[in-house]
């Protein structure tokens, strides 16, 4: 009998679909557990994705006023990296990093 092994999502990043087949590989990702994964990928790419922006444009912005602000994007990569971490407990996995 063989394992049914779920195909990465199109829309993934190159990076985040080979996360998720590597997990797929590694796991008993249950057909439940597909979608907890998907979304689990797509805050991999929206961590890189933060991080990108981080990286052209610094972590801080002046507001209107002339202010120096946090960037917004610090808090995206912060929450997606806890949700992130929260989904993979939930399906038992460990590997959260590309």
């Amino acid at each position: 009998m063989s394992i049914r092994r779920p195909k990465p999502p199109a829309h993934l990043s190159p990076a985040a679909a080979a996360w998720f087949a590597r997990i797929c590989r590694e796991h008993d990702v249950r057909p439940g557990g597909e979608a907890i994964l998907t979304l689990a990928a797509e805050l991999l790419d929206r961590i890189a994705a933060a991080r990108a922006a981080l990286a052209e444009h610094g972590l801080v912005h002046v507001d209107r006023a002339g202010n120096p602000r946090p960037r917004p994007e610090i808090a995206i990569e912060r929450d997606a990296r806890r949700d992130l971490i929260a989904l993979c407990d939930r399906l038992g996995i460990e590997q959260w990093e590309l």
